[in-house]
């Protein structure tokens, strides 16, 4: 099991994705993440500056929270080893990867998916929003088409 590894094949990094990204701007924002957090911790090694070291078990720890709770629960902050909002510790993810963001051309798009995200949350709290009015997993069906494909609701 891996969340990023060196390619066996080529010279880059492989990042495993989330499955729960119905839309096109939920997925580039997923890849614009990879490639900030990427610079950035390529620049900072390259630099001899501290790079960011997390436990195997503290990452297995939030992920497992992450997906759980999702933007409303609590991650365990890596370097403190303390529980912290999830919200808290996105920003300051953002705020560790805006130069490379930026750099890339990437911060107001991802600022914006960012910042959408916070207030709509993401998929899997949209789709119990959407059963908890009435209880059919039909409207949830529904309605990740409609986010999935927005032309097949035309």
């Amino acid at each position: 099991y891996w969340d990023v590894r060196p390619s066996a094949h080529i010279d880059t990094l492989e990042f495993r994705v989330a499955d729960a990204c119905p839309t096109i701007d939920e997925t580039l924002l997923q890849t614009a993440l990879a490639r900030g957090l990427a610079r950035t911790e390529h620049d900072a090694l390259l630099a001899g500056a501290p790079t960011l070291q997390v436990r195997t078990e503290l990452w297995r720890l939030s992920s497992g929270r992450a997906a759980r709770f999702g933007l409303d629960g609590e991650l365990v902050e890596p370097l403190t080893v303390s529980a912290q909002p999830a919200r808290v510790l996105v920003e300051r993810l953002l705020m560790r990867i805006r130069p490379a963001l930026e750099e890339a051309g990437d911060w107001l798009f991802v600022r914006e998916q960012v910042d959408r995200l916070l207030t709509d949350g993401g998929s899997a709290q949209r789709q119990r929003a959407v059963f908890e009015r009435r209880g059919d997993p039909r409207d949830v069906v529904a309605a990740l088409v409609a986010e999935t494909n927005p032309s097949a609701g035309r």
